[in-house]
């Protein structure tokens, strides 16, 4: 017999998913097919410095010194001390979350809605694209810990407010909440959220107090990540030589709200810099007029369907600590969007429900989910497409490269892989195109000397090395390549001053001192 929707969402988890196994099965199915070509991709990008060859891996004191990142932070120093620096069991953790967050949206959804709508959702988000650089690059991977955490919060907090107020219930929403922040702080709108649940579901007067502690949670978050806003204009300058300004809102929020809504839309362009974003007027007020369309059905659903505005305003507040001002963060990036996409996918659900419910004949029906299974496979063939994308440096880079031709960034890491496949003219092209979009990028100037050096073009090579010294005096890498080229041209003088810099940055680098110990030998 059929359950009604009352019932369910009465119903108990784990009865729930003895209830559902069949539906719950097939959505495994489907992650499993999507992301089973990931397994053995390598450490990629930001992996390499947090996991591969972090010499602090092991060291957990060092590991949760940040209270932002405490408990991601944990998570790695488990899984490096179970398995070492091995890519599969990171990796794979961050697809077995991915399922999680899947079963707990099914489950979501149907305390909130129906079966239908529900089924619908979490297909969609087990196999969108877009979800993918959260899923099977490891360091995107904090997005779907912390939402699998922000969505047991959710269900809690809805199960603590159907009927009577049950304060044990309440007391674990509020934990999962404060251990989702520990992995990744962008869930800080999640209050907010739950504003909208109440506004939508219940009332939000008789229930209000009861969102304060989550408030609560979020400022010291918040605090804590203003905080440490200058550190990280700092690492955005010494990394990548960045000149960080301020965003222009008015340009910031359009572009970013609409780029996510065409990335969900249409998803063909993913990569990981979204580095060309300056357009015409023309395209420019195309992003406005979808933005404003935003805002103008978020109004429309406060009075006349509540629910549209919850899930609109879902999308929006999973993105707004992304949407801030102070030039921190990408304007777009697809892990970014990870749980905001869920709004997006309860709306997409909802229009094909009241499609299927106006459909009176069996062959109409049979049709519209015929049109349905070609959708959801096409999004598992793009999805599995892209996960080749991130199956090493190179193929990421390439990638990259198609999307994001303008990216400073990625330009950089395009001169690095021909330079070490021997194609020194693309190597060049690549390091110079760098420099061009970016002239303040010191790690650009640095891998251009070193062409340059494999070329024999030692000038040039000097002149790159103190340009990127000059922009990053932190940089002991030049200091050191210096100190090498000064010693093979015979100036042992200027080799020796080079790489008593390059120790006054790094004076505990054994190889620095050895290579000023053949200095002196040679000056002798």
């Amino acid at each position: 017999m059929k359950q009604n929707q009352t019932s369910i969402r009465q119903l108990p988890f784990w009865p729930w998913i003895k209830q559902r196994w069949p539906m719950i099965l097939m959505l495994g199915i489907l992650v499993g097919v999507v992301y089973l070509n990931t397994l053995d991709n390598e450490f990629v990008s930001d992996d390499i410095a947090a996991i591969q060859l972090n010499p602090r891996l092991d060291n957990i004191h060092q590991l949760i010194g940040s209270p932002i990142a405490a408990v991601s932070g944990l998570s790695r120093f488990v899984i490096f001390k179970l398995f070492g620096a091995w890519p599969l069991p990171f990796r794979l953790t961050n697809i077995i979350f991915h399922l999680a967050n899947v079963v707990l949206i099914y489950f979501v959804i149907e305390l909130l809605l129906n079966h239908k709508v529900a089924l619908i959702t979490a297909t969609l988000f087990a196999v969108h694209p877009i979800q993918t650089e959260s899923v099977t690059w490891i360091s995107g991977g904090f997005s779907t810990y912390s939402s699998f955490f922000v969505l047991i919060s959710l269900i809690f907090f809805i199960k603590s407010t159907n009927q009577k107020f049950r304060a044990k219930q309440y007391c674990l929403s509020l934990l999962a909440f404060f251990i989702g922040m520990g992995f990744w702080e962008k869930n800080m709108g999640y209050p907010a959220i739950l504003v909208g649940y109440l506004f939508a579901y219940q009332r939000l007067k008789k229930h209000w107090s009861k969102i304060l502690p989550f408030f609560g949670i979020s400022l010291i978050w918040i605090i804590i990540y203003v905080s440490m806003i200058p550190q990280r204009i700092g690492s955005l300058s010494v990394q990548y030589s960045n000149q960080v300004e301020m965003a222009n809102p008015l340009v910031q929020i359009p572009v970013a709200l609409s780029s996510y809504v065409e990335l969900i839309a249409f998803p063909k362009d993913l990569t990981l810099y979204h580095s060309d974003l300056n357009m015409t007027k023309q395209k420019f007020a195309v992003r406005v007029a979808i933005t404003l369309s935003l805002i103008a059905l978020f109004v429309y659903g406060l009075f006349k369907n509540r629910q549209l505005s919850l899930w609109l305003g879902f999308f929006v507040v999973a993105l707004s600590p992304t949407l801030t001002p102070f030039g921190i963060s990408s304007v777009v990036a697809e892990r970014y969007v990870y749980l905001g996409t869920l709004g997006i996918y309860v709306l997409i659900a909802l229009g094909l429900d009241k499609v299927l419910d106006r459909i009176n004949n069996a062959e109409g029906r049979q049709l519209a989910i015929f049109g349905w299974g070609i959708l959801v496979v096409l999004l598992m063939g793009r999805s599995i497409i892209r996960n080749q994308d991130w199956q090493n440096q190179d193929t990421l880079w390439l990638a990259a490269g198609k999307t994001s031709p303008n990216s400073a960034q990625n330009n950089n890491n395009l001169g690095d892989y021909y330079g070490r496949y021997g194609n020194t003219e693309m190597a060049i092209y690549h390091f110079k195109r760098a420099i061009e979009l970016n002239p303040q990028y010191a790690d650009a100037h640095h891998n251009l000397a070193n062409t340059y050096v494999a070329l024999g073009e030692f000038e040039l090579a000097l002149e790159n090395y103190q340009k990127a010294a000059q922009l990053n005096p932190n940089l002991w890498q030049s200091y050191q390549q210096m100190a090498a080229v000064y010693y093979h041209l015979g100036n042992t003088e200027k080799a020796l001053e080079n790489i008593n810099q390059a120790l006054t940055i790094y004076p505990e680098n054994q190889v620095l001192t050895e290579q000023k110990a053949i200095i002196l030998d040679q000056d002798e």
